[in-house]
């Protein structure tokens, strides 16, 4: 099986997994199709930001967002519970 084949269907068609792709600071270089279904920001609002803007005050407060590049960066990916 091709993986850049499958991964670009799976960037393309999921609906309930989704993937943001941002560079090592935290700026939002792109987002997928189930990204956008699930929480209603279209790709144009959040290319280029940092993805801090998708958290509230208080988790700023808590340095949440930073923690999470952290992570991130460690690991490679981060798990998110959306409820």
């Amino acid at each position: 099986m091709d993986k850049a084949l499958f991964f670009d269907s799976y960037f393309r068609e999921a609906e309930v997994n989704f993937i943001m792709f941002m560079n090592g600071n935290g700026t939002v270089l792109d987002i997928d199709h189930a990204f956008t279904n699930n929480f209603a920001y279209q790709k144009e609002v959040l290319e280029r930001k940092n993805f801090d803007v998708l958290s509230i005050q208080r988790d700023k407060e808590k340095n949440k967002p930073e923690l999470e590049l952290e992570t991130v960066l460690s690991k490679e990916q981060v798990h998110d519970m959306v409820l």
